[in-house]
């Protein structure tokens, strides 16, 4: 009894096709069980997606409005640390012509 090579390469491709035919079906339950729990998913939070579409544009508008705040904030703290910069040189100023007063004095009167 022979086996012939046409027949040979026949039965490979039918358990190939065995093969790949359960595995399409694995894969294609695995898919059907995957859509399921989407879809449970979407029902189960559908009030909270729905509310979260709802508030959307409410959202939009006050992160618009964060921003806004934002720059005017920028700018104030931006003016605020010129006008501290500006500050602080005066004092160190007023504290160098303080000191020279002094040393003035000081030299007045260790020389008596």
């Amino acid at each position: 009894m022979y086996i012939e090579v046409s027949d040979l390469f026949w039965s490979i491709i039918g358990i190939l096709g065995a093969i790949t035919l359960i595995y399409l079906i694995i894969t294609l339950n695995n898919f059907s069980k995957l859509i399921k729990n989407i879809n449970e998913t979407l029902n189960n939070n559908k009030k909270n997606i729905d509310t979260l579409c709802s508030n959307l544009p409410n959202i939009s508008e006050n992160i618009t409005d964060i921003s806004e705040n934002l720059k005017d904030v920028s700018e104030v703290v931006t003016e605020a640390t010129a006008d501290m910069i500006v500050a602080k040189e005066n004092l160190v100023s007023n504290f160098e012509t303080l000191k020279d007063v002094l040393n003035i004095i000081v030299s007045v009167f260790a020389k008596k």
